[in-house]
């Protein structure tokens, strides 16, 4: 799609990307700020703490505050340049990307963003297709972006493959994820009219995590 080429329906359906993306992705709140800059200090290269650090900027940025998204952003491509194969710092970039797609006001820059931070998202998964955090970081990128740019397909299957990796592989997959992967399936298809289904998926949040954020989401669904 070129820059010139954005219709009336695909400029709404980005102005609506603002209202979604800041939600669906997932906030990351990893430990105490001053005591992982300290870390850092000590140990500039460590890998461990510049991505708890990068973390729990990406969780002040998605909050929109642009210095965190720029801090993040710089530690996440530190991680990379020690470790130019780390996915999951591959796929957190990917991720700030759809957050400036987000705070960016000019149509064919927020397209550029969401293209590149998909493809970025795209490529993580590739390399590593049975990570559960990579998984989950496309769904919660993905699940709420408009119809238009068929993104919401994949999130889907992101979701139950996590699922199908916990079934397959006990151990691979935190419960705190698997509870947060059913909660957002039950979303969906609470949404989508499935009751049903949607209940189901609420349950098994419960069942995999009962006080955690996404069982306790998905108690406050049930009772709706």
């Amino acid at each position: 799609m070129s820059r010139s080429s954005i219709t009336v329906k695909q400029y709404l359906a980005i102005v609506i990307i603002l209202m979604f993306i800041g939600t669906a992705l997932i906030a990351s709140n990893t430990g105490d700020l001053e005591h992982l800059e300290e870390r850092l200090l000590d140990n500039p290269n460590d890998i461990e703490t510049l991505m708890l650090l990068a973390r729990r900027y990406q969780g002040k940025a998605v909050e929109s505050d642009s210095s965190s998204l720029e801090k993040a952003e710089e530690l996440f491509k530190r991680v990379l340049e020690l470790s130019p194969d780390h996915t999951e710092a591959t796929a957190w970039l990917g991720s700030l990307k759809l957050l400036r797609a987000r705070d960016s006001w000019f149509p064919p820059s927020k397209l550029w963003y969401l293209n590149t931070g998909s493809r970025d998202i795209d490529r993580a998964v590739s390399m590593d297709p049975d990570n559960p955090m990579i998984r989950l970081i496309r769904a919660t990128s993905y699940i709420s972006i408009p119809a238009i740019f068929m993104k919401r397909g994949t999130a889907i299957g992101d979701l139950e493959y996590i699922i199908l990796l916990r079934d397959r592989s006990p151990g691979t997959v935190d419960d705190d994820i698997l509870a947060h992967a059913h909660f957002l399936l039950g979303k969906h298809y609470y949404d989508s009219d499935s009751p049903a289904k949607a209940d189901f998926h609420f349950k098994k949040a419960i069942e995999a995590a009962p006080d955690s954020t996404y069982g306790l989401a998905a108690l406050d669904m049930l009772d709706k």
